[in-house]
């Protein structure tokens, strides 16, 4: 969709006064530490992390998504170390119920709306591991791609 506007945009300007500035979004940080989970108790793990993102010169809505990371899933997402994995989780809403995604599969993306204009802004993110893992000991990692469409 972006593509599509920034392609509508450039005929615009070919065509009628360009404005100033175009709006443009950039996410500077999304972090979720999950903790330490004990694979000997097998209960979930939740947590919260933060999204900082920040849109300059608004003139549209947005829509925030977040990719279902190295799994290709989000149901559900996993973490990796090596060949073992540990399966998690990333919501939008403290109860857990809403994934964070991209709107497809089921999953939840954050808006669309229209965001301060020139402000870093955090959003929280809910995390989960899921419980009943039996798992190898050692860090595990995934890497998620956030997306804002507007």
């Amino acid at each position: 969709m972006k593509v599509c506007i920034a392609t509508f945009c450039a005929l615009l300007l070919l065509t009628w006064s360009a404005p100033s500035q175009a709006m443009s979004c950039t996410v500077s940080s999304l972090g979720v530490a999950l903790g330490s989970y004990d694979s000997i108790l097998r209960n979930q793990q939740d947590s919260n992390g933060t999204l900082t993102y920040r849109c300059d010169d608004v003139s549209a809505d947005i829509i925030i998504q977040l990719s279902s990371g190295n799994a290709g899933s989000y149901s559900p997402r996993r973490m990796s170390q090596g060949p073992f994995r540990l399966s998690y989780n990333l919501y939008r809403d403290g109860a857990r119920s809403l994934v964070w995604g991209d709107g497809s599969a089921g999953t939840a993306q954050l808006g669309p709306f229209t965001p301060a204009n020139g402000v870093d802004t955090d959003v929280t993110v809910y995390g989960r591991i899921a419980a009943n893992q039996n798992v190898h000991a050692g860090p595990f990692s995934d890497t998620i791609v956030v997306t804002v469409v507007f």
